[in-house]
């Protein structure tokens, strides 16, 4: 009878859920052997799929959730003892995966309908389900301790760790402050271990985090930008998820606290051809403070690091320069700009062919609104506008460091009609809501037109 629920479907009816639900039970009693219990977890995976938490609750079957949760933790506790012993048959694998697929497909559920929940369900209801979720979490911090413990199945457990993975990553979102020790104690054991690709699953997470938390984990910031720059323009769900790792990237390598050429970044893979792969000798000006709150400017030309953030920072843009000017391209060209916040634009130049100047000059135009094809980059500013504010920043942070982007910038502000418009003038309420660092960026861009184009205010 239960036939038509495990092969998987969405958005089920009210009447379908209703029995499928009214069903459960039944499927308790037929799959109770231990063998068989994957069957329990994949038949109410599939409701939740086609359904809710919402519905299950108002049709009246939390109990029958909560029972399957704490099967699912039990199931999950033994298959993660069992693979630091052995590898895993086909059907066992098979077993895992539908608990694994539960436990986050719950979470992620939590975090969808939550404030609809909390209408639905008893603070007490409520409650029970966090506390089942926290038990199958812990499970999953457990393994995650264990796996140093086993240097000799490592290769072999390292799918399984990723899977351990997707359920720490998916609860941090939820209630980061609960485990939030295990997990910045976990994240370099994640990062050490797990390949770029099983590693999207935690970045959420850390927007949760002060970056100058996490952001010195060693390899941390290398894996993210692998993420970032595996995309290709073809590949839209890899665009999108590049995208995501940038605007997470940005403020962390924005921070005072974050100095990049001490941070380990590793060298991009297949660069072996890029110009300056050795350390430039290159004479550099002295470094003023500036006048806007950021990272320093590094002092040292021959600096090991620069390189290496210089071809991150052209690879970077070589997948965002063939985009469309919309809100991802934007994120991307950030992230390109901010990794070279800390170079100095001799080393910029003699690392990159063009000087990077393709970059400068969308994100000049981003910023003066002179990009045309597009109404998002009329002269109208909104402090709603975080990719804008962001751009603002970043060249304010840049401009001073580097004379071809201030050039860039006065060319463009020339071209307007009224270049003081091009900077919105915050009131005290709006001001109070923005970080404290891109207040002080849009004050400098008003100030720095002004003393440019004094006639501005007439």
């Amino acid at each position: 009878e239960a036939g038509w629920c495990r092969a998987g479907t969405d958005e089920l009816g009210e009447a379908t859920l209703k029995k499928g639900w009214a069903l459960v039970p039944e499927v308790f009693k037929a799959c109770g052997e231990p063998g068989k219990r994957r069957e329990v977890i994949g038949y109410v995976t599939n409701l939740l799929q086609g359904g809710s938490l919402v519905q299950c609750a108002r049709l009246g079957h939390w109990v029958d959730l909560i029972a399957t949760i704490v099967l699912a933790t039990v199931e999950l506790n033994i298959y993660f003892d069992l693979v630091t012993v052995r590898d895993m048959e086909a059907t066992e694998q098979q077993g895992k995966l539908a608990v694994i697929d539960l436990v986050e497909l719950v979470i992620q559920e939590l975090q969808r309908t939550e404030e609809e929940l909390e209408s639905t369900v008893s603070s007490e209801q409520l409650l029970q389900l966090l506390d089942v979720c926290h038990k199958a979490v812990k499970v999953a911090f457990d393994f995650v301790k264990q796996f140093d413990d086993e240097p000799g199945r490592r290769a072999a457990l390292t799918p399984h760790l990723g899977m351990a993975a997707r359920i720490i990553g998916a609860w941090m979102v939820v209630e980061p402050s609960k485990f939030e020790g295990d997990f910045l104690q976990a994240l370099p054991h994640l990062v050490r271990h797990l390949p770029s690709h099983m590693l999207g699953s935690l970045l959420p997470a850390l927007d949760n985090y002060h970056s100058h938390a996490w952001a010195d984990t060693p390899g941390l910031l290398t894996k993210m930008l692998e993420l970032v720059t595996a995309a290709s323009s073809e590949d839209a769900a890899a665009l999108q998820r590049s995208g995501a790792v940038a605007r997470i990237l940005v403020p962390a390598v924005l921070d005072p606290a974050v100095y990049l050429p001490e941070v380990d970044v590793g060298d991009p893979q297949g660069d072996d051809g890029m110009p300056g792969l050795e350390v430039p000798q290159v004479a550099i000006s002295a470094a003023s403070p500036g006048s806007v709150t950021g990272p320093p400017m590094c002092d040292c030309g021959n600096h090991p690091a620069l390189p290496r953030l210089c071809k991150w920072a052209r690879n970077v843009w070589l997948v965002a320069h063939p985009l469309p000017p919309d809100e991802l391209k934007d994120s991307l060209a950030t992230l390109a700009a901010v990794l070279l916040v800390s170079v100095p634009h001799e080393v910029v130049t003699a690392c990159t062919p063009d000087g990077l100047t393709p970059l400068w000059t969308y994100l000049v135009e981003r910023f003066t609104g002179l990009r045309s094809g597009s109404e998002r980059y009329g002269p109208e500013r909104s402090s709603e506008d975080e990719g804008w504010m962001r751009v603002a920043h970043v060249l304010a942070l840049r401009v001073e460091r580097h004379k071809a982007v201030e050039d860039a910038v006065i060319g463009a502000l020339r071209k307007m009609k009224n270049a003081i418009s091009t900077v919105p003038v915050l009131s005290e309420q709006v001001a109070g809501e923005l970080d404290d660092r891109v207040v002080e960026a849009l004050r400098y861009w008003r100030v720095f037109i002004v003393g440019k184009f004094p006639q501005t205010l007439d």
